[in-house]
């Protein structure tokens, strides 16, 4: 589908507003590094998680042995 741009001309306040919106957005670069390390952070935290898990498992391992001998 194509579209078509149609210019609509803006004055005063709300040309102010606009360019305050537009300079708040992140350009695609920034954009890109935020989702990357997000992605970092969410992964690192997983494996901290998962060796938390690792812990909690010997842990039980150990009473389970000591209940059982």
């Amino acid at each position: 589908m194509k579209m078509k741009q149609v210019e609509i001309p803006i004055q005063g306040q709300d040309k102010e507003g606009i360019r305050e919106i537009l300079e708040g957005i992140p350009d695609r670069k920034e954009f890109v590094e935020g989702i990357k390390e997000n992605e970092r952070n969410t992964r690192a935290m997983g494996e901290r998680y998962e060796k938390l898990l690792d812990i909690e498992r010997e842990h039980l391992e150990k009473i389970m042995k000591d209940i059982i001998y």
